[in-house]
């Protein structure tokens, strides 16, 4: 890639150029005025009034002062609409003034009035930031077609039939024996053409535009061998330091708060099903744990080992869902040199992560009191929360690799399964075969379990047996503690690097 024939690393130098996707990739519980703030005070990390009123004069004149604060809303959620996402999606990408800003399809789904409205502001950020701005337009309007300097028509195979000033389209198309009407728009009339003759006729088109196309490839290499710009005179690459970092992690933390906040339905489903299924799994085992002829029976192990499966799943496929839903606008909000990979990885974290021991703390508190559990609370609380801390870590994991919700929610049952079922309490670990016994040191239900295990049958008779069975050796808590916490960190930043080079590559 290069400009002005200097070539750049598109990773340096993202930060420098700006895309607006033709789906709209908006944080949904955002407002206009919320979602333009985030990126400007990414970009500047000094607020003053002259800001604000850049951004309410923007939204005025992308005609969203009516609805600055109505939060953006998704498929789900009840927000702006898809006209008005467009308009958003447009303001956020002229805040940091690029130098190069690419539109896909920014009319699609407005008015001919505000259409015409939208591409005049792009002709005024040209003009004022001397950039260089490319769009496809779709059937845009003679006012709208007349403000475009150059433009480019090509066929229905990919080939270019004509490239050039707007003013000289009716001219080359007449000189090929195609007159424009005078009632007719010249671009509809251009796309008609390509859409209805024959395909002789479309390879005369491009041959004729073949030397057009030649002259603009001389141009490029001679640019190439002798470049008229100065790559870091006009660009900046983005640079990393702790407390830019901090800031990022700051303004992450606060919209995902804000986000929770406004739209706390996941929130209380999941607390919720918490207190239903606790409270139901808990009276199944009614005071199972107060056995007063002191042996140990099936249903009280089943207890413990309900509670750390229920810690094990309890997240993760609500997390992995969430996820993937969010990745677009992750990637969108990197590709613009936003923040980092792993402040944002760590903004989720630091939201997600009570949540995860708020709903441990509820299985655990109505098992332990209905139950009629007796071991170490403590020692148990902390079992379940490093469970659930690294199912949200898979979670993670799976979100990042998953090329869709769908594959990544079906990636997340088999890997629950498979965890579930080598866990050592329903099949022994002598009877794994050999070629799946390994996957008991990456199991963190495992570890889980022989912790809790530990934490509740360690004073009871008869425990010798059950910890033979499952191979749990009390003498070793610190060590299964020590590998949840291992098992922890590294699917976390497994997770992270996976997810940093699915963003490299949709940059590059």
């Amino acid at each position: 890639m290069s400009v002005g024939g200097a070539s750049i690393d598109p990773l340096a130098y993202r930060s420098n150029f700006g895309f607006v996707h033709a789906h709209e990739t908006l944080y949904p519980t955002d407002t206009p005025v919320e979602a333009l703030e985030f990126v400007k005070k990414l970009r500047d990390s000094d607020e003053t009034e002259d800001e604000q009123e850049t951004i309410s004069n923007l939204l005025e004149k992308l005609k969203l002062g009516g609805c600055r604060d109505t939060m953006i809303g998704s498929a789900t959620l009840k927000g702006l609409s898809s006209g008005e996402q467009k308009r958003v999606s447009v303001g956020i990408e002229m805040i940091p003034r690029y130098k190069f800003l690419f539109l896909d399809e920014p009319t699609t789904g407005l008015d001919s009035a505000t259409a015409f409205d939208v591409v005049n502001l792009l002709c005024e950020y040209a003009s004022l930031n001397n950039a260089c701005i490319v769009c496809v337009l779709h059937q845009p309007s003679n006012k709208i077609f007349d403000l475009v300097h150059e433009v480019v028509f090509m066929t229905r195979d990919g080939r270019i039939c004509y490239w050039g000033p707007t003013r000289n389209v009716v001219d080359h198309f007449a000189s090929r024996g195609y007159t424009c009407p005078s009632e007719y728009n010249p671009a509809d009339y251009v796309m008609f053409i390509l859409q209805t003759v024959g395909d002789s006729a479309i390879d005369e088109l491009v041959h004729a535009c073949e030397p057009v196309l030649a002259q603009k490839r001389m141009q490029i290499e001679s640019l190439r061998q002798h470049p008229v710009v100065e790559i870091d005179e006009i660009f900046l690459k983005r640079r990393i330091s702790i407390r830019k970092w901090f800031r990022e992690l700051f303004r992450l933390v606060r919209r995902e708060y804000r986000s929770t906040v406004r739209d706390l339905t996941v929130v209380v489903l999941r607390v919720g099903l918490a207190l239903l299924f606790g409270t139901v799994i808990a009276f199944l085992f009614f005071q199972v744990g107060d056995n007063p002829a002191g042996a140990m029976e099936s249903s009280h192990i089943g207890l413990v080992a309900t509670l750390g499966i229920f810690a094990l799943v309890s997240s993760a496929q609500s997390l992995i869902i969430a996820y993937s839903l969010e990745r677009p606008v992750m990637l969108r909000e990197y590709a613009s040199g936003l923040y980092t990979v792993t402040g944002y990885c760590l903004s989720k974290d630091i939201l997600e992560y009570p949540v995860v021991v708020l709903l441990v703390l509820i299985y655990l508190t109505l098992g332990y009191l209905i139950g009629g559990l007796k071991g170490n609370f403590l020692l148990l609380l902390l079992a379940m929360i490093l469970v659930g801390l690294a199912s949200a870590a898979i979670s993670f994991l799976l979100a990042a690799a998953a090329s869709t919700v769908d594959m990544g929610a079906q990636l997340g049952t088999f890997v629950l399964v498979i965890e579930t079922l080598l866990s050592g309490f329903f099949v022994r670990v002598d009877q794994v075969p050999q070629v799946l016994r390994w996957i008991q040191w990456a199991n963190p239900l495992r570890y889980g379990l022989s912790i809790m295990f530990i934490a509740e049958f360690h004073n009871e008779p008869g425990h010798e047996t059950l910890f033979a069975t499952n191979q749990i050796n009390p003498d070793m808590i610190l060590f299964y503690i020590f590998m949840l916490v291992g098992l922890i960190v590294i699917l976390r930043v497994t997770g992270i690097v996976v997810l940093w080079l699915r963003t490299r590559k949709s940059v590059v």
